[in-house]
């Protein structure tokens, strides 16, 4: 997104999709619902991208302000893992676990099926790659 269209910080995130091993995953830094909203309606690799997402970094720390429903409800969107980047954030951010947790496949996480990783209370989360798939950890 752009200035002056967008003034506040966190709707001129830098966006950044990677794919390894064909898995899809999304940083959407601190976007925001607006955000959100401009960039799925006016781009289609972003579109595509974010319904291709098989872990989504929770926007803005998992805050409540970063939530688009609309990105799982009218996008597609189906992580198989949510993850709150929030270790420094120690307030509103898992608030919003339920929701993501509603919108998310889930898979298997250190010996539990999880839909929702955090860095508070998960600490460091990995990802490893291999012939035979991938997963978390």
């Amino acid at each position: 997104l752009n200035y002056p269209e967008f003034e506040d910080e966190n709707n001129l995130s830098f966006v950044v999709q990677m794919k390894l091993n064909d898995v899809g995953f999304l940083f959407p830094g601190d976007l925001e619902k607006k955000g959100w909203e401009t960039l799925l309606a006016r781009n289609a690799r972003f579109r595509a991208a974010a319904t291709d997402a098989s872990v989504l970094i929770a926007p803005h720390h998992g805050r409540e302000s970063g939530i688009y429903p609309e990105l799982f409800t009218k996008y597609g969107c189906k992580p198989y893992w949510v993850v709150i980047s929030d270790k420094g954030y120690a307030y509103d951010t898992q608030q919003t676990v339920p929701f993501y947790s509603s919108h998310a496949k889930g898979a298997a996480f250190r010996g539990d099926d999880r839909k929702v990783l955090t860095t508070r209370n998960d600490d460091e989360i990995s990802f490893w790659f291999n012939d035979g798939g991938w997963g978390a950890r």
